[in-house]
């Protein structure tokens, strides 16, 4: 005598449905998970990018401290006009470096008081400069500040990158891992799916007495 299972058709219709919806929802819950996993994956990215712009802006800073410095003694010693105008040029960039610096750390409050500094130690050379034809005095001190800012904000950035560029990695480790697992699983569900579904289409065998 055949089984309920072989001998109703309907039976076996309603456990194909049933494996069909089951792997639907298994694979809208993949989908999720993988989407989620790259969005972590992008943010960390970002992060990334956004702080090597931020040690770039500091570069910057290095780089504009260093041409007031060599424009001012170049003016002190030759009293070219061209070079306190280049100095002047220098701390006006300088300026602007800085308060983009300030808006760049908004993420990390632990760079505020060197953003601070940045500006002031900006601000104090401006008024050096604005003094310099009548002092003759290289303002030493207020480069060495802005150096011991932009230097003491390079050490933190870079640090932070190192840590942000390490956990983005693991990120890229885990999204790529949990790509795989799930493809894998997705491709198992749906092979078994397919098998269960030619098994209950077979035709099945008469014995005659």
């Amino acid at each position: 005598m055949p089984t309920k299972s072989s001998a109703n058709p309907n039976f076996s219709i309603s456990l194909i449905i049933v494996a069909a919806v089951a792997a639907a929802l298994f694979t809208l819950a993949a989908g999720g998970l993988l989407y989620q996993s790259t969005n972590r994956l992008i943010s960390s990215a970002h992060w990334v990018e956004h702080t090597q712009d931020v040690i770039t802006s500091l570069q910057s800073s290095t780089q504009f401290v260093e041409r007031i410095e060599s424009s001012s003694r170049l003016f002190l010693s030759t009293k070219d006009e061209d070079q306190f105008n280049a100095a002047r040029a220098g701390v006006l960039r300088l300026e602007v470096t800085a308060a983009h610096f300030k808006g760049q750390i908004a993420d990390n409050p632990s760079q505020f008081e060197n953003a601070v500094q940045l500006e002031q130690c900006a601000a104090s050379l401006t008024k050096a400069l604005d003094n310099l034809t009548s002092s003759k005095i290289l303002p030493r001190d207020q480069i060495f500040r802005c150096r011991q800012t932009i230097n003491l904000a390079s050490e933190q950035e870079k640090k932070l990158l190192s840590e942000r560029t390490e956990a983005s990695r693991a990120e890229a480790s885990l999204s790529l891992t949990t790509d795989l697992a799930f493809a894998g699983i997705s491709l198992v569900s749906l092979c078994l799916l397919f098998a269960f579904s030619a098994s209950r289409r077979l035709p099945t065998p008469h014995h005659h007495p």
